[in-house]
């Protein structure tokens, strides 16, 4: 397969407090969104960024779709890791 003409990252956290995952920043403007899971919310965000990306929304339009992908990263701290 070919590869994308365009790669946008989107960079998630989790809440451990209020036990919800959400964008913490984007390349996608307008794209704000959470979800009670990692999965729910890349599939929350696959929703949401044609819309945002397509002509009218808040990207420029000038990439057409098909080559545009998004890679959603989530960091986490170095540390030991905690039983329980």
């Amino acid at each position: 397969a070919d590869a994308p003409a365009r790669a946008l990252e989107v960079w998630v956290s989790r809440d451990r407090a209020h036990d919800v995952w959400f964008v913490e920043r984007s390349e996608i403007p307008g794209l704000n969104a959470e979800a009670s899971s990692f999965e729910e919310l890349v599939g929350v965000i696959r929703d949401l960024a044609p819309e945002l990306l397509a002509p009218g929304g808040a990207g420029d339009g000038s990439t057409p779709l098909s080559d545009i992908s998004v890679c959603v990263q989530h960091f986490v701290k170095a540390g030991p890791a905690h039983a329980g």
